[in-house]
């Protein structure tokens, strides 16, 4: 059993449903997979909620690749990309939890929806980058890992992801994320 968003079934005064890349399938599939993932590791606070939205919105369009094939997961990461973009000026990733703070209703349509195309969108172009560079084989490896060592201690912060990853890799991953996640430059 999962909660799914309201806008999943149609807009919201927040953020509409055609605002999500793999329409109502693709909610439901990140919704699904947040629900995954949020009962094995979770942001340890709202400054980390990037980690629950960018990890659903990954898995799920790994998801939509599976079952419509690899044309969609392609589009759903170009639409990543373009809601990125539009986002990007905004904030970089590791602010979007503020630009809400505060909202009243005439700035509320925009201000949450830079903050969605932050939080999903650019953090799932974050990981799916990452996944690139490291290759796809190793990248799920680690995550595997990841959860596996989180298991104890659930709440989780990018900084320990980070840390995690750098080890796993033998990578030092802190520029590329203080270019990419705490910076404004796109991957």
């Amino acid at each position: 059993m999962t909660r799914i968003a309201a806008n999943a079934f149609g807009p919201s005064d927040k953020v509409p449903v055609e605002f999500f890349p793999g329409g109502t399938d693709g909610r439901f599939a990140h919704e699904i997979a947040q629900a995954w993932w949020s009962q094995v590791v979770w942001a340890a606070d709202a400054s980390n909620q990037w980690m629950d939205e960018a990890f659903a919105e990954l898995a799920a369009a790994r998801a939509m690749g599976v079952l419509k094939g690899a044309e969609e997961a392609q589009r759903i990461e170009a639409a990543w990309r373009k809601e990125s973009a539009d986002a990007a000026p905004m904030a970089p990733v590791s602010l979007a939890k503020d630009l809400t703070a505060g909202v009243t209703s005439p700035q509320a349509f925009t201000i949450y929806r830079t903050r969605a195309q932050l939080l999903s969108f650019r953090g799932a172009l974050l990981l799916s980058a990452l996944r690139r560079e490291v290759g796809e084989e190793k990248f799920f490896a680690v995550l595997r890992s990841f959860l596996q060592a989180r298991r104890a201690q659930p709440a989780v912060t990018t900084d320990e992801f980070v840390s995690f990853l750098s080890a796993a890799t033998q990578k030092d991953w802190k520029p590329w994320f203080e270019k990419y996640f705490y910076g404004f430059e796109m991957p």
